[in-house]
């Protein structure tokens, strides 16, 4: 049984890995991602004044899960075409990456508020969220 579980674990890994390691068009990929988010984003909105705390976490949930593999949707090579990405990205990879983790960060703790009913507490969350968007695509995006 335990060899079942190591085995079923290893394959989803290996799946997983897959899946992420293999993008026919980054480009198109990531672009749909963002156009999810911001659709996240604008569920959030009405939800906040609503007070629905479920459509809240679970869209920032969305966000954070877009923000965790974001960098793996600008692999090298993916600023020419069809892109607003500006070449910066990859100039300065380690500066984007941490404007990732802080898209992510802002979004779990937007979740983390809403799952708890912090009513008072999910305004600011929210300003911290779209402020880590817009200090990503001050500097990386046309």
């Amino acid at each position: 049984m335990i060899r079942y579980i190591r085995f079923t674990f290893a394959m989803l890994a290996v799946l997983g890995m897959a899946s992420h390691s293999v993008m026919a068009d980054p480009i198109a990929d990531r672009k749909e991602n963002f156009r999810n988010n911001v659709k996240s984003l604008k569920l959030i909105q009405p939800a906040l004044a609503a007070g629905d705390m479920d459509v809240i976490s679970g869209e920032a949930n969305r966000i954070a899960d877009w923000a965790k593999v974001m960098p793996d949707y600008f692999p090298e090579g993916s600023d020419m075409g069809d892109t607003k990405a500006r070449p910066e990205i990859w100039k300065n990879w380690a500066d984007f990456i941490a404007k990732a983790e802080a898209n992510h960060d802002a979004a779990v703790t937007l979740a983390d508020l809403a799952a708890a009913g912090d009513t008072d507490a999910l305004p600011m969350a929210m300003k911290a969220l779209s402020d880590t968007c817009g200090a990503c695509h001050k500097l990386y995006k046309y």
